[in-house]
């Protein structure tokens, strides 16, 4: 049987993290039931660091892998293309809601083929 009582925590054969999600972005703190306080605390502090775009941004990032790995089998030289397109600042331009930057920058790095609307509109 399973058992979660906050304020007992040796009583507990589980714990429950404290949890939030942008879109499928899913961050769960955990002080192994030391302190709830805490982990809610943290949890609303990592809230304010991670906005509404990282939904989007994770949308388009699957859409991105799922048409590279459609397209070649060598996900081990995809690592790089992810790696320029966060360094570049796709996640900024994706909380702008700019599609024309978003488009440059994935023509540049990923090569034609590659639009926010084409690979949107999978997801």
């Amino acid at each position: 049987m399973l058992c979660n009582i906050a304020d007992r925590p040796r009583v507990c054969n589980f714990i429950l993290p404290a949890v939030f999600s942008r879109g499928d972005l899913v961050l769960a703190i955990s002080t192994a039931g030391k302190s709830p306080a805490l982990a809610k605390k943290l949890r609303r502090e990592l809230a304010g660091s991670f906005g509404p775009e990282y939904g989007p941004l994770l949308d388009l990032m699957g859409c991105i892998r799922s048409k590279l790995l459609a397209r070649e089998h060598a996900p081990e030289e995809h690592k790089p293309l992810f790696e320029t397109l966060l360094e570049r600042n796709l996640l900024a331009l994706v909380a702008k809601r700019d599609v024309q930057a978003i488009d440059a920058l994935l023509a540049e790095v990923l090569g034609p083929g590659f639009s926010w609307a084409k690979l949107m509109e999978v997801a």
